[in-house]
């Protein structure tokens, strides 16, 4: 009996050491392609690292001089390589110039250092001010979608929103099992700092929604929130029935696109194209 039992220890943890192993092999693809490693298929295309307040932080643009501006905010894991297909299309590219952000905490921006959604908003407002445009658009997907509506709660300005499989609701919060063993001080370290900082945001999001709750009535520009009902990780239902109880109607467009699950922007390109004006 004894022997049966170390061996399945044994078994156990070399499990949990290729697995965390395997994370750590992973961080590159999850911080993002550095400019030294990654080929841009546009020559219009440019990798931009600056310091903001204090902090380093990385954007890709797209710039070819349109009136239109659309920045690309992505959720938890990421960086700004989630809209690479979007920056990557030359029809978008006749309509908007583009940027694609690492999130602060994220890729190559102030990379570990977990930030609130107003430190996240004001680093996208400083990036706007650096590309002055006659129409703005931005496009979150996942916790992104409420950092780019709570911009147009403090900034406005914005003459589109597109949120995509969007985390708002403060009081349906989904929090995996597994993210108690990467929050724990105990075995939080043996975990790559992608997966910490996602884990730290992640017991955080209910707080920093609720910053925001009360905002939402208060947007009164043309919003498209595109959703899973079945998304098992936003959760899609719980999420949208806030949103429409919450939202000022005459601005909301709701977007059903079953069996898209939570991955829209790769799920569903051809839709988020048509709802940027894109046929």
């Amino acid at each position: 009996m004894r022997k049966w039992l170390k061996y399945t220890l044994y078994f156990i943890f070399g499990i949990l050491f290729i697995l965390i192993l395997g994370l750590h092999l992973a961080s590159p693809m999850f911080r993002g392609p550095f400019p030294n490693d990654f080929k841009l298929s546009e020559s219009s295309l440019k990798i931009k690292e600056k310091i903001w307040e204090g902090r380093k932080v990385r954007y890709i643009e797209r710039f070819n001089g349109r009136d239109s501006l659309l920045i690309m905010v992505h959720g938890a894991p990421g960086s700004w390589d989630a809209f690479t297909d979007y920056l990557n299309d030359d029809t978008l590219a006749k309509a908007y110039n583009m940027i694609s952000i690492d999130r602060l905490g994220y890729g190559y921006s102030d990379y570990g250092n977990c930030a609130t959604i107003e430190e996240q908003i004001n680093f996208v407002n400083a990036l706007s001010k650096l590309y002055p445009s006659k129409c703005l658009t931005l496009m979150g997907h996942s916790y992104g979608a409420p950092i780019i509506a709570a911009y147009e709660m403090k900034y406005g300005g914005v003459d589109k929103l597109i949120l995509l499989g969007p985390v708002v609701d403060p009081d349906n919060e989904k929090i995996f099992l597994a993210s108690y063993v990467c929050k724990w001080k105990l075995t939080r370290w043996i975990f790559p700092k992608w997966i910490q900082v996602a884990t730290e945001e992640k017991f955080e999001h209910a707080e920093e929604l609720e910053k925001i709750r009360t905002g939402w009535n208060s947007i009164a520009t043309e919003t498209h929130y595109v959703y899973d009902e079945n998304d098992w990780i936003a959760p899609g239902k719980e999420n949208m029935e806030f949103t429409k109880a919450e939202y000022n109607k005459d601005y909301l467009f709701m977007h059903h696109r079953k069996g898209k699950s939570h991955f829209i922007p790769w799920n569903d390109k051809a839709y988020v194209k048509n709802l940027l004006g894109i046929d």
